[in-house]
């Protein structure tokens, strides 16, 4: 079993599904000097309250058991694939302020 820990910001309100609910969150990483965007899949397998409140911009910490895999999206470009099947969940905040 692979197990990790994500903090991120929702991509877009989560989804009610048949068998819980899904939500797609967004972590940055940097490599060298380069930043990109991770987009992970995330399923809640029971249903719950924090659908209501898991909304577009949230910056949430999501634990559970994780997926990796790629994805060939044509002409050689493969990325990454990240699925978590989340057995906790905490909202950190809305969306960021700027100053």
């Amino acid at each position: 079993m692979l197990s990790g820990q994500i903090i991120g910001y929702l991509g877009s309100d989560a989804r009610t599904t048949t068998k819980g609910c899904a939500f797609n969150v967004s972590t940055k990483q940097r490599i060298g000097n380069e930043e990109t965007t991770l987009w992970i899949s995330c399923y809640l397998n029971y249903n719950s309250r924090i659908i209501d409140y898991l909304k577009t911009g949230t910056l949430v910490y999501v634990t559970g058991e994780l997926t990796i895999s790629t994805y060939d999206k044509g002409e050689g470009e493969i990325i990454p694939s990240v699925c978590v099947s989340v057995n906790k969940i905490e909202l950190l905040s809305s969306k960021p302020i700027n100053k």
